[in-house]
C-alpha cells in the first residue's frame, strides 16, 4: 500500500473513531452524579428508629439541595421530592417524601417513604428503600389523569420509567417500572 493511501486511511480512521471517544468522555447526567449525605435524625419530626430501626440517619431531599437549572429540569418534568394529600381517601392527611438514609452497618441508599397525621405527629406508614448510593430521587403524581386516585410515581433518574406506590385497601404496595400497566 502506498504511503498517500495508508495516510488516507488513516484520516479516515480517525473521523470514525475521534466522535465516538467524544461520547465515551461526556460527563454522567447529574442526577447520576448527585449525592446527598443522610444527615438528620428525622424525618417531618418523625426520629430514623421510628421509619426504620436500622436507620442511624436519614435525610429529605429538598428544593435546596439541587441548583436553578436542576430545580427548572426538574419543574419542566413534573418532579418533585415531597407530595401531600390524603392518599389512601382515608381523612388523614399524608405526605410522601424521597431522601437518602445510612444504616448502622454503615450501608447507605435512597427511600420513599409515607406518613400520616393521625394526631399532632405524623407516623410512618409506608417505607421502600434502594440500597447503594445516597441519591438522587423524585415523586410526581399523574397529571394526564391516567392513573388510579391515590397513586405515586417514584423515580431515581430524570425521565426513566418510575415504580408506582398504590393503596390497595389495606396498605400501601410499589408497583415496579417495568410492570405498571400502560392505557
Amino acid at each position: 500500500m502506498g504511503g498517500t493511501a495508508l495516510i488516507a486511511r488513516i484520516a479516515l480512521l480517525a473521523l470514525v473513531v475521534a466522535p465516538l471517544a467524544g461520547a465515551a468522555e461526556r460527563a454522567a447526567p447529574w442526577w447520576e452524579t448527585f449525592r446527598l449525605d443522610p444527615t438528620g435524625g428525622d424525618v417531618f419530626g418523625v426520629p430514623v428508629a421510628a421509619i426504620d430501626g436500622d436507620w442511624r440517619s436519614a435525610r429529605a431531599l429538598g428544593t435546596a439541595d439541587f441548583d436553578a437549572a436542576q430545580r427548572a429540569e426538574l419543574d419542566k418534568r413534573g418532579l418533585t421530592f415531597q407530595l401531600q394529600g390524603d392518599f389512601n381517601d382515608d381523612g388523614h392527611p399524608d405526605r410522601a417524601v424521597v431522601g437518602t438514609y445510612a444504616d448502622r452497618r454503615g450501608k447507605t441508599g435512597r427511600f420513599v417513604a409515607i406518613f400520616t397525621q393521625y394526631t399532632s405527629t405524623w407516623t410512618r406508614a409506608y417505607r421502600e428503600t434502594v440500597e447503594g448510593e445516597p441519591g438522587f430521587g423524585a415523586l410526581s403524581r399523574d397529571t394526564a389523569g391516567t392513573l388510579d386516585v391515590g397513586r405515586i410515581r417514584w423515580t431515581r433518574c430524570v425521565g426513566c420509567t418510575p415504580d408506582e406506590i398504590a393503596w390497595n385497601g389495606t396498605g400501601y404496595f410499589l408497583m415496579p417500572g417495568e410492570s405498571v400497566p400502560r392505557r
